[in-house]
């Protein structure tokens, strides 16, 4: 249970840190319906991932919470990127 929870965490975690860029760029409306999108995308792949894992891939739980823990450095990983983009994209808005 919990690797499966690492991997949600994780994608969770990378589909956030696109949406706060697009928000700025496109502003609240076209924004939130992109939010929207990215989240049914995250649970899209979150039911293929765990589709995948149980029939594709012959990991055992110690490579599933390996796979797990990796998703979740990468998407703290992106929000630090994506929160520096951010910054960078209102501060260039807010000069215009």
């Amino acid at each position: 249970m919990l690797p499966l929870c690492l991997l949600g965490m994780g994608i969770t975690l990378m589909a956030h840190a696109l949406s706060i860029p697009l928000l700025i760029r496109f502003g609240v409306e076209r924004g939130r319906l992109i939010y929207l999108l990215l989240f049914l995308g995250q649970a899209a792949l979150l039911a293929a991932a765990v589709a995948a894992v149980g029939s594709v891939f012959d990991l055992g739980e110690i490579g599933l919470m390996k796979a797990g823990a990796c998703l979740l450095l990468l998407g703290a990983a992106l929000n630090a990127v994506s929160i520096r983009v951010a910054v960078k994209m209102y501060e260039k808005k807010a000069m215009s």
